[in-house]
């Protein structure tokens, strides 16, 4: 598929671990769905191959795609880490938002104030 894009950056592309895994192409309706449906498949291979959980990645086009992946594998107990971002839940805008959400069910949440206090700044 890479080598097939006119627009890529000419590389080379190689392994000393030899062939690997084919890549399984699905098709989903929805980004849910599409969540869904990796991690049926990540725990699927997992059991019937027996990889361990080092031996699994998934690669996603956008950073949004993270936030349906690392829910639905958590809803399954499975634990994620994120090379080159952060989870969904991690990321700045994502934890101001839920401090001002906190604050709007408990106004003694003192963290949730902490974490909002002059933000945005009054100017």
């Amino acid at each position: 598929m890479i080598q097939n894009n006119n627009k890529q950056i000419p590389k080379e592309i190689w392994t000393q671990l030899g062939a690997g895994h084919k890549i399984k192409m699905i098709k989903a309706v929805s980004d849910v769905e599409e969540g869904r449906l990796v991690a049926s498949t990540i725990i699927e291979y997992k059991n019937r191959l027996h990889l361990e959980n080092k031996d699994i990645a998934i690669l996603y086009r956008t950073n949004a795609q993270s936030r349906i992946f690392e829910e639905h594998l958590r809803n399954r107990i499975w634990p994620t880490e994120f090379f080159g971002g952060l989870s969904f839940y991690q990321r700045k805008e994502v934890k101001d938002l839920l401090g001002y959400l906190r604050l709007t069910v408990n106004e003694r949440d003192d963290e949730a104030l902490k974490r909002i206090i002059n933000y945005p700044n009054a100017r």
